[in-house]
């Protein structure tokens, strides 16, 4: 790398949501934010965010686009399930110094620094990880169709499934279940309605689960137990120790506290930085990346 171009170091945090875009020029910091960004489920869509957020982040900056593509860069994006799409992604934008992976890595370094931990990340999906001496163990984020367990569409998917087995009198009626009923002219048209809402319509009917478990309603509340039992099931799995932090990330993580055990919700700590402070901090340590644990 050019001794210009040593002050310049890029962040990436692409998610299904919004992708943020951060340039650190010395003491000065840039920053872009545009739409979603996940190269798995529109792959052109997320190169054209792409593309125009690198050109506003230098046009910002005053300097060539070409500049930030060839600087130290970590670019963490949704839907990068293998390092061919990273290949891709990196080769069709012309990034000459950077490393491409899954945005998750940069929530848990966002999250936790270099310290050990664990994070829950639960908002319209899910994922969860435990960082040990630096290497990272992924788990989960899979989308919906595959898991997303705890996650707010999993949760309005669960209260549609529950509205439905309570036609069936498999469950007790309760005042949430109604309130989804009403919502359709019939259970019929909540199948098919329902099979066309998005990932992030059905993370629409999450307030309301979250409201109604508050209020004491048998199906919000059995929602929210399962929930929680998953994040339990994963802690579990990832090998959590007690005296190791977790940081709950996400619009809907924080309300599993009151279902979960009181060890856990002991451990519950706020997060030291974002996913971007990850991906800029993943970018300044790139050649010293660890391989994340799959």
């Amino acid at each position: 790398m050019a001794d210009t171009e040593i002050d310049m170091v890029l962040g990436v945090d692409g998610g299904g949501t919004s992708c943020r875009f951060t340039l650190l020029c010395g003491a000065t910091r840039y920053d872009v934010i545009l739409g979603s960004a996940n190269v798995h489920s529109d792959y052109q869509g997320a190169m054209a965010v792409l593309e125009n957020g690198l050109s506003e982040l230098a046009a910002k900056a005053g300097v060539a686009v070409e500049r930030v593509k060839s600087t130290l860069a970590y670019v963490g994006l949704a839907g990068v399930l293998c390092p061919n799409i990273a290949a891709q992604v990196s080769r069709e934008l012309g990034l000459k110094n950077a490393f491409v992976g899954d945005d998750r890595k940069t929530a848990v370094v966002g999250a936790l620094g270099p310290h050990d931990g664990v994070v829950v990340s639960i908002g319209t999906g899910s994922f969860a990880a435990r960082q040990v001496a630096g290497g990272v163990q992924l788990m989960g984020g899979y989308g919906l169709r595959h898991g997303d367990e705890a996650s707010g569409a999993w949760l309005g998917l669960r209260i549609q499934s529950q509205a439905l087995h309570a036609v069936d009198g498999l469950v007790p009626m309760t005042p949430l279940l109604q309130e989804v009923l009403s919502q359709y002219k019939s259970p019929a048209a909540l199948i098919v309605e329902g099979a066309e809402m998005s990932p992030g319509e059905l993370a629409g009917l999450a307030p309301r689960i979250i409201r109604a478990a508050q209020e004491g309603d048998s199906a919000a509340l059995a929602c929210m137990d399962a929930g929680a039992a998953y994040i339990e099931r994963a802690l579990m799995a990832l090998r959590w120790q007690s005296d190791e932090p977790i940081c709950l990330l996400g619009g809907v993580a924080r309300h599993y506290a009151p279902y979960l055990n009181q060890s856990v919700v002991a451990a519950i700590t706020d997060p030291k930085g974002t996913a971007l402070d990850g991906a800029l901090a993943l970018a300044m340590q790139r050649p010293k990346v660890k391989q994340v644990i799959q």
